[in-house]
């Protein structure tokens, strides 16, 4: 969570709360962390809308970012693509 909602002049927070998500809104500054687990936060106050977060966050996981091609795995991609385009028929 700490990682999308980091952020810098430079680099907008990956999240962001709108003012109709008034449950996170008021539960989110309440979080503290536990004094025995200092990595995860103390259950003793309000947590749903926070662990529901975590929760739509962990499934970011698997959705990857492809990262972009290289100037020669955009060349090879275009002459893969003609080669697919191909008709081998002759026929028009």
């Amino acid at each position: 969570v700490h990682r999308y909602l980091r952020h810098d002049e430079s680099n907008p927070p990956q999240l962001v709360f709108f003012e109709n998500c008034v449950n996170m809104i008021r539960t989110m500054p309440a979080m503290i962390h536990d004094d025995l687990h200092p990595e995860d936060a103390n259950s003793k106050v309000e947590d749903h809308a926070p662990d529901e977060l975590r929760y739509i966050i962990q499934t970011f996981r698997d959705q990857a970012i492809p990262k972009p091609k290289t100037k020669v795995e955009q060349l090879l991609h275009s002459i893969k693509k003609q080669e697919e385009d191909f008709n081998f028929k002759y026929q028009k």
